[in-house]
């Protein structure tokens, strides 16, 4: 801390949060070294801090979207943490009213700065970006997202009634123990009692239950039909979202080549890489399907719009006496791409433990102007799984997702699907409007091509 305590530095506000409430420190006017961990992480959300400070304190769980630089000074030895350090500043701050924003506000809204160390052997990253003329694309692909309210918005729970109900405390735990257990909640639980206790007595009655409110949200959130909804801005309208115009992908390997989808590499190369062998085996299937003709006979599966660069002298007459056309070197793009998590406001909830953000793999649109959205997962062991790789995890992630992509169908008429790769072969799980279908790669193909 020595260099934001010199003197050209005493403008800026600076916070300590460290795992031990006893040693969190700022030089603001808030002085609460008496209150938990939660409450120095709830006042730099709500204050004008400039500087955190931390040790592994702020990873998964924490939730301030105006943070956009991270200065990483500790090699983790763990990748997962350094994503999970790195997400706190990849939150898009202006995310319900994004589509309102100029072009260059949106661009600093979905920018954040990251320094730290290099590891030894880094993947490449690549820049890509929609086609000129985007608004073409993101007018055409606008999608409904979905989250999980919590307990606190179920309309006949009352906390303050639930914990009355409990049986009463035969054996009052030590506040050691207390602080523990409310450690072990997840953090919208934990948050709740936050708010709910507002002295020492109320804390304690909470905090002794735990364990059955942690259940009773969980009972709750759980269950989809009664906690998800689509989300919604302040004024009660549902939020379409639609591809960043602007991402990034790690050189995994698993190459497909691409010179007609909503995406454009910055470097103007048409070759892309995917996550995994099933991903680019999914990539090929859309490639093809999306330029197939439709059953009917009158068009293309993929729809396609018309992208290119503004011409500065649209409608005026050229020396040939033809009006300038509105775009320069014009082409035409099929909807459909992969869903760059960097930037995407594409994703949906789901409980498994607490409450999880799943981003679909791709977004395609067809010409009968339905969205389709695919979730790739794989059962086969690559190399890159072995020691990590737990089946019945997976398993387990793989089932919640369907309850959660069944009821998300049905709230935002979008068809979800689950394509798993096993061996050679596809199995693929299909929800449209709360109804499950298993589909055969072929199935799917022939589904796509007919009139709905």
């Amino acid at each position: 801390m020595g260099q934001v305590s010199k003197a050209e530095h005493t403008n800026l506000k600076w916070m300590l949060i460290v795992n031990n409430d006893k040693e969190c420190d700022t030089n603001d006017t808030f002085k609460a070294k008496k209150l938990p961990v939660s409450k120095w992480k709830d006042y730099a959300k709500s204050s004008t801090i400039d500087i955190i400070i931390f040790k592994m304190v702020i990873t998964e769980g924490w939730d301030i979207p105006r943070a956009c630089m991270l200065y990483q000074m500790r090699d983790s030895k763990s990748k997962q943490l350094d994503e999970q350090v790195m997400g706190r500043v990849r939150r898009n701050p202006r995310l319900l009213d994004f589509e309102t924003l100029s072009e260059e506000a949106q661009q600093l809204a979905m920018t954040a700065w990251v320094w730290g160390i290099v590891p030894q052997e880094i993947q490449k990253t690549f820049g890509v970006k929609l086609w000129q003329e985007s608004k073409a694309i993101t007018d055409e692909i606008k999608i409904k997202t979905t989250r999980l309210k919590p307990l606190t918005k179920k309309a006949d729970f009352n906390l303050a009634a639930f914990l009355k109900e409990q049986p009463a405390v035969s054996a009052p735990s030590s506040i050691f123990t207390l602080w523990r257990d409310m450690a072990k909640v997840e953090n919208g639980v934990r948050e709740m009692a936050v708010v709910y206790a507002d002295n020492y007595d109320t804390w304690r009655v909470c905090a002794e239950n735990i364990e059955a409110v942690a259940s009773e949200s969980s009972k709750y959130v759980n269950d989809y039909e009664k906690s998800m909804e689509v989300v919604k801005d302040e004024r009660g309208q549902e939020v379409e979202v639609s591809f960043a115009p602007t991402s990034h992908y790690t050189d995994n390997g698993n190459y497909v080549n691409i010179g007609d989808w909503v995406w454009k590499r910055n470097d103007g190369k048409d070759k892309f890489a995917f996550d995994s062998e099933a991903e680019r085996e999914w990539t090929e299937v859309l490639k093809d399907l999306a330029k197939d003709d439709l059953a009917v006979g009158d068009g293309r599966v993929g729809k396609r719009v018309t992208v290119g660069k503004k011409n500065p002298k649209a409608g005026a007459t050229n020396i040939f006496g033809k009006e300038e056309s509105a775009l320069l070197e014009e082409k035409q793009v099929y909807l459909w791409g992969k869903n760059y998590v960097a930037n995407s406001p594409i994703k949906f909830e789901y409980y498994l433990g607490a409450v999880h953000s799943s981003y679909p793999d791709f977004v395609m649109k067809d010409s009968f102007d339905r969205v389709h959205i695919f979730e790739v997962k794989s059962v086969n062991i690559s190399s890159g799984m072995t020691g990590g790789f737990d089946n019945n995890i997976y398993k387990t992630k793989l089932e919640e997702l369907k309850k959660a992509y069944k009821q998300a169908s049905k709230l935002t008429n979008q068809i979800f699907y689950l394509p798993i790769l096993r061996d050679d072969s596809w199995r693929i799980f299909q929800f449209v409007l709360g109804i499950e279908k298993t589909l055969t790669k072929e199935e799917f193909v022939s589904f796509c091509k007919k009139v709905p």
